[in-house]
């Protein structure tokens, strides 16, 4: 299992952008202009992979990912296991995942969990 969090790589503000995230994660407004202001380090978006939510977190995945990409947005995704904490990578780009990589982690998983 691993813990994936979607941040965007580089600040931006767009009111396009924190309508699409409030949309999946609930966040406040203020709140996600603010993360998105922050760049990779705004971490918007965190869950764990392959649990009994898994459906509902693949589908946050495929909106949020989607949303940014057609909004320009480069999103910033980073991957650690299960056993590791966000607060203790000191680099970013060493546990960062391309968005194909991402999407095709879940494809592979597609229909193993219901």
């Amino acid at each position: 299992m691993s813990k994936i969090s979607i941040s965007i790589a580089t600040p931006a503000r767009s009111l396009e952008a924190v309508s699409l995230i409030r949309a999946v994660v609930g966040l406040s407004i203020d709140s996600i202009f603010s993360r998105l202001a922050r760049g990779k380090e705004g971490v918007f978006f965190c869950a764990e992979l392959f649990l009994n939510d898994h459906p509902e977190v693949d589908k946050n995945i495929r909106t949020l990912l989607s949303g940014l990409i057609m909004l320009g947005l480069e999103p910033f995704i980073m991957e650690i296991s299960e056993h590791e904490a966000w607060g203790d990578v000191q680099d970013f780009n060493s546990v960062r995942i391309s968005a194909v990589e991402l999407i095709g982690m879940l494809d592979e998983a597609s229909g193993k969990f219901l």
